[in-house]
């Protein structure tokens, strides 16, 4: 992503893309997925959504997007290979590098980096809650969402019994 925004190319303008990683993320599944939960375990279909879409939402990982054959494609272009001076690093970090080379030639690397989101690279509180109702709004409805945001964060006070958060998770079923 960051190399994306930083050399403003698309996917239309890549060749090939090395993504080299510690041992277990280089044993995630490495083709195009055929279910979600492939899809959220494979590096190169979430590195080939983010080139073709510029992000990755619920929307990329389940139903046709599995069957998309632009990410199929491009797909075919990500090798992911174990680097050892990543894998001496793990768990205390979960390091990559990737290299994206472009139609023409162009070589761009981004050095070692970090999983973002985790403590070695954490995300904003703004960011956080961005990417939550990015992800749960569609499905729950921003209200709801937004509930369950802040019903998550007032469990942190004595007052607040987990099953209130419960109750918007999982609502009760409405008898007939």
């Amino acid at each position: 992503r960051d190399l994306m925004l930083e050399n403003s190319f698309s996917c239309d303008d890549v060749a090939k893309i090395e993504i080299r990683t510690f041992h277990e993320a280089a044993r995630l599944f490495s083709d195009m997925p055929q279910t979600t939960s492939q899809a959220q375990y494979s590096l190169a279909f979430a590195v080939a959504v983010m080139l073709r879409h510029g992000r990755i939402g619920p929307e990329h990982v389940q139903g046709a997007a599995l069957g998309d054959k632009t990410i199929a494609d491009l797909v075919q272009l990500v090798t992911v290979v174990e680097e050892d001076r990543h894998s001496a690093r793990f768990p205390e970090g979960r390091w990559s590098d990737i290299v994206v080379e472009l139609r023409g030639g162009l070589r761009l690397e981004s050095g070692d980096v970090h999983a973002r989101g985790g403590p070695e690279a954490p995300m904003e509180s703004a960011e956080i809650l961005k990417k939550f109702h990015f992800m749960t709004d569609v499905t729950l409805g921003q209200n709801r969402a937004e509930q369950i945001w802040q019903t998550g964060h007032r469990l942190l006070n004595d007052d607040t019994n987990f099953s209130e958060l419960g109750d918007l998770v999982y609502p009760p079923v409405q008898s007939q």
